[in-house]
């Protein structure tokens, strides 16, 4: 998964990943799923 703004928090789950980026306006929260090999990106603009 490719960010283009700075990834504050990594955390893992137990079937995937979870990212926060962003920066003065948006803010992004990704969750991939790594058994099922999909993403869902949500953002979040101030």
């Amino acid at each position: 998964m490719l960010f283009i703004t700075p990834v504050h928090n990594i955390t893992s789950t137990q079937e995937g990943l979870l990212f926060t980026s962003g920066e003065f306006v948006t803010q992004d929260i990704a969750y991939t799923n790594l058994r099922k090999s999909n993403s869902l990106i949500l953002t979040y603009n101030y």
